[in-house]
């Protein structure tokens, strides 16, 4: 009996130490703190597949529209239009095109163009001369006022259409629009009318003039 009764009390004993030991072993898991996954960046890839031909795609997107395109940042288009020629180009000569610091290639103009036409941009109507005008110069001038057309020209802030870009710089020279919208030179009289021919030609509204200064306001 005594026997048994030693034998028992060493098993609880045991029993005891066994349930301390699961009690204090420490967690074996631990929360890892999260990583942030960084934005993918555009890799250089081939255009996508043309549906058009390459005549087809040059006469929807003329040599001047891609070129206004290509060689200012200025001029605004969807972010997967950017984004979809970066990866055909390459990113580094998308920056250095927009910049304006190369003239694009024939191989440049043409990835524009597949890429538009694979996002489905409407394509525009682009002349190498200015538009004939339908009002009269005065009343051109009574719908888009010395401040208007200044404030367009001279700062590339005043975001229009840009089939109204591609006009301009057509009539003026895209270096001489450039230039303008860069704010290092004063536009002439010829630009002005220039601007309104275009503005005219596309539907774009008049402005609301006001103020001291006639700042102008673009009607939406």
């Amino acid at each position: 009996m005594l026997v048994q009764a030693l034998l028992a009390v060493l098993l609880l004993l045991a029993l005891g130490c066994g349930r301390s030991a699961v009690q204090e072993q420490p967690s074996l898991t631990s929360t890892a703190p999260a990583v942030e996954t960084p934005p993918p960046t555009p890799t250089k890839g081939p255009p996508p597949t043309p549906t058009l031909s390459p005549e087809e795609l040059e006469a929807r997107y003329p040599l001047a529209f891609t070129m206004a395109y290509l060689t200012s940042a200025a001029f605004i288009l969807p972010p997967e239009v950017d984004i979809c020629v970066a990866a055909a180009i390459g990113q580094a000569r998308f920056v250095e095109l927009r910049a304006g610091s190369t003239e694009p290639a024939e191989e440049d103009h043409q990835a524009a163009r597949l890429c538009l036409a694979a996002r489905g941009i409407v394509s525009v109507t682009v002349g190498e001369e200015t538009p004939s005008p339908t009002p009269s110069p005065d009343e051109l001038e009574a719908m888009y006022p010395l401040g208007f057309t200044t404030a367009y020209l001279t700062s590339a802030a005043f975001i229009l259409p840009p089939e109204v870009d591609i006009c301009v710089a057509g009539a003026i020279g895209q270096a001489r629009f450039v230039e303008l919208r860069a704010g290092s030179t004063e536009p002439a009289e010829e630009d002005h009318q220039a601007a309104r021919l275009c503005l005219a030609a596309r539907g774009i509204a008049g402005a609301i003039v006001g103020g001291d200064e006639e700042t102008p306001t673009p009607i939406p």
